[in-house]
């Protein structure tokens, strides 16, 4: 759970000069995790509560907020107290007279309802101008009524005498005793509203709003992710993207990708990374005021092309996929782990009364081989001789079912384990993200008398080494239009691919 800090001192009165008090209380607070870091460009769930007597009195007033507020890049944020949700009370109907009052305030960095209490504290002088309709001199909480008016200011800069110093723009500057600070003047020349810690310039509006894509199809140096935008903060998109960096600091970015413009969904290829190492990655969108970002996401990288080598020179990628690691290519071996030549079996009659090990080209066509690799009769699989290299061995079925339930289940596995994409699969290939790096391509099989599923089309087939009785042994299958990781039982002459397990 993340603890919170709220800035002292950032709670604010706001009265409208011409409408009826009571009005809003203006509430910041600097969000920041266990660690002291700030939260930043985040959603942030705030619920506020009014309590009578003490800090823990009753609570004459609650109110929750939706859009859920977000942070800045400071992990600053800004709420008005009495322009939320009301859960308890009506904020108009308080009787400030019958103080003193405190504001609870509870957040949720998840930007959930999981709140916890960030503080208390009292509502001193300043915010009981709220009541000043009831106050004991009558004033009605109209200014005109009042006699000897003082002149208001009229939030236009040039009406100002005694001006403070400006910027060439115009800007007003401030030292606030580490740095220079501009308050940004609109074309009109009114103030705009101030972030303390951020310098905006000026835009007419606010930073885009958007969230950060889940990350997809990790490799060793690339990535995918993107973003949505939500808002484009009263003016257009003009660039997007995501920034990653080494560090978690959102806007200390190490590279950043360009994906067009405009609001709405957007994807973005991340390359260039190095293996085997965490980024911190978030979307971000600019408009003519600066930069808006998303949540941030962290991944790590795969450790990159490791590979093994089989008997007869073929050489393999192989990937981790939790504590297993498993050949990330169909096995193409023609001869046994002792170098004994395994059968290359064409005929469909001679197939289909094996009693020996054996294998096949799909459709007899070496060149199918290449990519989708060999298909096995399940007595290759048995024979004491070994099907693959030294420290390698077909995985069990205990084993397939654990790579399974490390990818979610049976029933979400197949897109992860999938290549994505139609070059080797027939269309649609459900749900193909292949996150995994297990790239399973559609190697079809051989049936028990003799004739194929084609590859690249509808499904790919392994053999576990496994048995179910002397005439079947366990599998597991992917097709095309869904996104199930299937197990069964298979006839042993049934020629299916071969993907190794380290031992």
């Amino acid at each position: 759970m993340k603890k919170l800090y709220a800035i002292l001192g950032s709670l604010l009165l706001t009265i409208y000069v011409f409408t009826q008090a009571p009005q809003k209380i203006s509430y910041q607070a600097v969000i920041r995790d266990a660690d002291n870091k700030i939260v930043a460009n985040h959603a942030v769930g705030i619920r506020i509560s009014i309590l009578q007597g003490s800090e823990i009195g009753t609570s004459v007033y609650k109110e929750t907020y939706n859009p859920v507020p977000q942070t800045n890049t400071n992990g600053l944020v800004t709420i008005e107290i009495g322009g939320g949700i009301p859960v308890t009370g009506t904020f108009s109907d308080i009787d400030w007279t019958k103080g003193p009052y405190f504001i609870k305030s509870e957040a949720d960095p998840a930007g959930g309802a999981n709140y916890s209490i960030i503080g208390t504290s009292q509502l001193l002088s300043v915010p009981y101008a709220l009541h000043a309709k009831t106050a004991e001199n009558n004033f009605s909480g109209n200014y005109n009524d009042l006699t000897n008016k003082p002149a208001l200011f009229d939030g236009n800069y040039n009406s100002l005498t005694n001006k403070p110093l400006g910027n060439k723009k115009g800007d007003l500057l401030y030292w606030n005793d580490t740095t220079w600070v501009i308050i940004p003047i609109g074309k009109a020349g009114q103030i705009l509203q101030i972030n303390s810690f951020n310098i905006p310039s000026w835009s007419g509006g606010t930073f885009p709003i958007l969230t950060t894509n889940e990350i997809s199809s990790i490799e060793s140096t690339s990535a995918t992710s993107g973003g949505n935008i939500t808002s484009d903060g009263g003016s257009s998109v003009t660039f997007r993207g995501v920034c990653w960096s080494l560090n978690p600091g959102p806007t200390i970015a190490d590279s950043k990708t360009s994906d067009g413009n405009g609001n709405g969904s957007f994807t973005s290829e991340i390359k260039g990374l190095k293996p085997n190492t965490t980024y911190y990655i978030c979307a971000y969108a600019t408009n003519t005021g600066g930069s808006g970002y998303g949540n941030v996401l962290s991944f790590k990288t795969k450790k990159g092309d490791e590979t093994i080598t089989d008997i007869d020179g073929n050489v393999y990628k192989i990937v981790t996929i939790g504590t297993q690691v498993w050949m990330a290519e169909n096995l193409k071996v023609t001869h046994y782990r002792n170098t004994d030549a395994i059968p290359n079996i064409t005929d469909d009659k001679l197939w289909s009364n094996l009693t020996t090990g054996a294998y096949c080209d799909n459709n007899n066509t070496p060149s199918n081989s290449i990519t989708y690799g060999k298909l096995y009769n399940f007595l290759t699989v048995l024979d004491s001789r070994n099907l693959c290299p030294s420290g390698w061995h077909v995985p069990s079925d205990n084993e397939w079912t654990k790579l399974a339930e490390y990818l979610g289940g049976e029933s979400f596995a197949g897109g992860k384990l999938k290549e994505q994409g139609t070059t080797h699969w027939k269309s649609p290939n459900t749900g193909a993200t292949n996150e995994s790096g297990f790239t399973a391509l559609a190697g079809g099989k051989r049936l028990n008398n003799g004739a194929y599923y084609p590859v690249g089309s509808i499904s790919g087939q392994w053999w576990s080494s496994t048995t179910n009785d002397s005439f079947t042994a366990f599998s597991r299958y992917l097709y095309n239009d869904y996104v199930n990781f299937s197990r069964n039982f298979i006839y042993i002459n049934y020629g299916l691919s071969v993907r190794c397990i380290k031992d």
